[in-house]
């Protein structure tokens, strides 16, 4: 419902009043609108659109004022900046393409945020800000490139115009700007309005990882639409002859059944015959559709499609000096304190003023290390200086580093891993390493600027006392052990029948068997099946192929109260929660087909301990069927 009172209308500035009041009384809506805003945005703008964006800079930069002032670790800035102030403008993203000038000083709001302690006082930036918006697994922090996620956040309306072509959003656009033409292909016209150009970014990246997957085969062109995949936007090479150009994919099919025809295949697409053999089809009448192909549901995400637009603005420099390690399970998935891993993070990333960095900017004429003058490098800091080696003798660890290695300071970090804490620290397992090295960068940066040398000793207690109350103050986690154990019939329900379901692949042949096993209430057995098919793609496909052939086999068995049972966690709560899945989307369409026609219907997860009986039947199935074509020529080929 539309409530007249809270509502408003707009006229445009050379409207009659006589016109305006007429038009108030007839929908009964008396307010004028256009000068207020909404979450932060004007109802109406012109074309100047600086103006219209100037809030967002200024509600950053008192935002990022106010964090300032409460003197915020790296990891907490790292927590502040990817969780508030990139929030901030996400509203007017998603609504409008913001000038590049504007997203240039959103990013310079966030640089500044990151690198400076005061904001009156500007700091060194130590590396680009394309580097900060890689993701932490290629090396970066995963900030957000604000042009990419803008275009990302865009693309959500261009999904809902394609998936949704009849809601009124689509309509009225559609209706006004391609009347004529088919959405995917649209040119902007010599005026068209900054909504509208912001609606055509996000489709041109929406295009770009497009896919079709086949219902009936009806809307889908065979040449045009890239139908031959649900990893990569592929479609048949051509040209076609004349005669061919505009068939559909539903010549390729059998009329009677929806199956591939191999003949009609052979004729046009013979090259591509077993590809096309692998895309299964509805037999229950699904229409085509289409899926982003970067989710496995094909639904669109903005999370991939700002990976999607960030890959299109990359260049091959770009990853030419990422560390060849692994970032996630190294570093962001290590056993120590926020602050550490960021430390840890600058440290590989040569963003520690040391000496040497220093110099190689410019910033210093003498790059001498304070304790023993030589070159200060990460390396020798850390490792090779007299005063290094003298706390790593003293550290209590299994492992002593060896001021004279030739390792970096990445490969030392990789190899402390399997370091063992001794006793008495109390440590146990838990890693000292870094808390060794941040001590020693303390250290070093109060003898510079406090002109007071801490020894070695209280360097290594400082350590593992550091270390121990961060280890005591994480709460431990118990392991909770689940259990699938599926529910059993009541008593009183009679006549309702369980289904055990398994599926059986092959991925050298291609093959893949089907198993399913009835029965009742005292678990005594009712019936059996099995079958086999080739061209199957996923264990994933298997299983929904085995719970569709069930399925069609418990209704001509005259079942109408079952419960089916499956061992593949993913197909089952796909069913449940009405996911999709785009690798086996007809199937799943034909699976709640069939389930319409139960009186009472429901899919359940089993350990693989408990579906041994359908697992069995599904494994000789599948050597039957591979054994007949070990045996003979490949049918149909």
């Amino acid at each position: 419902m539309i409530n007249l009172q809270k509502s408003s209308i707009t006229f445009s500035k050379k409207k009659p009043q006589d016109i305006r009041d007429r038009v108030k009384n007839s929908i009964g809506i008396t307010r004028e609108g256009g000068q207020g805003k909404y979450l932060g945005l004007s109802e109406s703008f012109g074309r100047r659109k600086k103006d219209l964006f100037n809030l967002i800079i200024d509600r950053m930069r008192q935002r990022s004022i106010s964090y300032s002032s409460r003197f915020l670790s790296s990891a907490g800035k790292l927590v502040m900046l990817k969780s508030v102030l990139s929030a901030i403008p996400t509203y007017s993203m998603s609504c409008f393409k913001l000038p590049a000038e504007l997203c240039k000083r959103i990013q310079s709001s966030l640089t500044r945020f990151w690198w400076d302690d005061k904001p009156d006082k500007k700091k060194m930036c130590w590396l680009s800000w394309r580097k900060l918006t890689r993701s932490k697994k290629q090396g970066g922090l995963g900030f957000r490139d604000i042009q990419s996620f803008n275009d990302a956040l865009l693309a959500k309306i261009s999904w809902r115009i394609i998936q949704n072509p009849d809601c009124l959003l689509s309509r009225v656009l559609k209706g006004k700007y391609c009347l004529d033409h088919d959405f995917l292909s649209v040119k902007p016209n010599s005026s068209p309005s900054h909504r509208w150009r912001g609606v055509l970014i996000g489709r041109d990246l929406i295009v770009n990882q497009l896919g079709r997957v086949i219902g009936d085969g009806l809307s889908t062109s065979l040449w045009m639409d890239p139908w031959l995949s649900t990893e990569h936007p592929t479609k048949p090479t051509g040209p076609p002859n004349k005669n061919q150009e505009d068939l559909k994919v539903a010549s390729l099919l059998k009329e009677e059944t929806n199956d591939w025809d191999r003949e009609k295949i052979q004729q046009i697409l013979p090259h591509l015959l077993e590809e096309i053999l692998k895309i299964r089809t509805s037999r229950k009448g699904a229409h085509d559709s289409y899926v982003w192909l970067l989710t496995k549901s094909g639904e669109y995400s903005v999370k991939t499609g700002y990976y999607a637009s960030l890959s299109m603005h990359e260049l091959p420099e770009d990853y030419q000096s990422i560390q060849p390690i692994n970032w996630i399970s190294v570093i962001w998935q290590g056993k120590f304190s926020p602050k550490m891993k960021v430390f840890l993070w600058k440290t590989i990333q040569e963003a520690l003023p040391v000496g040497e960095n220093l110099l190689n900017r410019g910033l210093l004429d003498n790059a001498c290390c304070i304790h023993c003058g030589e070159l200060e490098t990460t390396e020798h800091l850390f490792f090779r200086c007299p005063y290094a080696s003298e706390v790593w003798i003293q550290t209590p660890l299994t492992t002593t580093v060896n001021p004279n290695q030739n390792q970096t300071f990445a490969e030392t970090l990789i190899a402390s891993r399997a370091w063992t804490c001794l006793p008495p620290t109390g440590l146990g397992s838990g890693p000292l390493f870094p808390w060794i090295c941040w001590s020693i960068w303390k250290a070093r940066n109060t003898l510079i600027f406090e002109d007071r040398r801490i020894p070695p000793t209280e360097t290594v207690l400082k350590a593992i006392r550091e270390a121990k109350d961060w280890q005591s103050a994480q709460i431990l986690k118990k392991s909770v052990t689940k259990s699938f154990t599926s529910p059993n019939p009541q008593p009183g329900e009679s006549g309702i029948v369980t289904c055990f379901s398994d599926g059986a692949w092959c991925k050298d042949t291609g093959i893949g068997g089907f198993g399913w096993i009835f029965v009742d209430t005292n678990r005594a057995e009712v019936n059996r099946g099995s079958s086999a098919e080739r061209f199957v793609t996923s264990s994933l496909m298997a299983e929904a192929l085995s719970i569709r052939s069930a399925l069609n086999h418990t209704l001509e068995e005259g079942i109408s109260n079952i419960h089916l049972k499956s061992d593949s966690q993913d197909l089952i709560r796909a069913l449940n929660m009405h996911v999709q899945i785009k690798e086996i989307y007809d199937i799943l369409f034909d699976i709640h087909s069939l389930a319409s026609l139960f009186t009472s219907i429901w899919f359940g997860f089993v350990p693989r301990s408990e579906n041994a009986s359908a697992d069995s039947i599904a494994k000789f199935a599948k050597c039957r069927l591979i054994s007949s074509s070990s045996s003979g020529p490949h049918p149909g080929l």
